[in-house]
């Protein structure tokens, strides 16, 4: 009885989600396989997915401008997507999608990862998961775990340990010795990597995305 009124009580999922469980649109643009455009508005999570009902295919909701119908877009037909947050311009996050990943973290056969690193060959990704619980059917956001990818591409990107931070954001990084050096006397550890991408960004704008 006890087992039984803890899994009524308390239900955690995860879902793979940047921003937590917004329905809000924002401008953006997604990018379908064979290289068409579609400007519009975008929302990741208009309908999350629950314990109960997943998508058979990872989805983000699309309209052509503010008063026309809502588009449901499959990831599977997508190579990814720009949003939009803020007024300003430069401000965007892009998503790149990884197919048949490997990766037990990723649970959809096709997911979204942003991309936070995109110059020369070793990329970097962020692939968050929101953990949710809640009682009786009724799920909120809990917290989100995030977790870092590298490689030449989302399909091929291998997950970052504590043990692989040093060596592979040197390298990611090299062309900031300041950086660099915090990264290897221990200042910048892989839980502060927003903050330490924070700062490279600060000099080095022009390669965001």
């Amino acid at each position: 009885m006890r087992k039984l009124i803890t899994i009524i009580l308390l239900f955690v999922t995860s879902s793979s989600f940047a921003q937590l469980f917004s329905s809000k649109y924002f401008p953006g643009t997604y990018y379908k396989s064979n290289g068409e455009q579609h400007n519009g508005f975008i929302s990741i999570n208009d309908a999350p997915t629950s314990w109960i009902v997943a998508h058979p295919d990872n989805i983000i909701y699309f309209k052509a401008d503010k008063d026309t119908a809502i588009q449901k877009v499959k990831m599977s037909a997508l190579r990814g997507f720009v949003i939009q947050y803020s007024d300003d311009a430069l401000s965007c996050d892009t998503f790149a999608i990884v197919h048949n990943s490997k990766s037990s973290r990723i649970k959809y056969k096709n997911d979204m990862m942003e991309v936070l690193f995109n110059k020369g060959a070793m990329k970097l990704y962020d692939h968050a998961l929101t953990r949710r619980g809640g009682v009786f059917m009724v799920l909120t956001p809990l917290y989100v775990d995030n977790y870092y990818f590298y490689g030449d591409s989302p399909d091929d990107a291998i997950e970052m340990k504590s043990k692989d931070f040093k060596d592979v954001m040197s390298k990611i990084l090299e062309d900031d010795p300041n950086i660099v050096e915090k990264i290897n006397n221990g200042t910048y550890k892989i839980n502060n990597m927003r903050i330490m991408l924070k700062e490279y960004y600060s000099t080095h704008p022009y390669l965001r995305n």
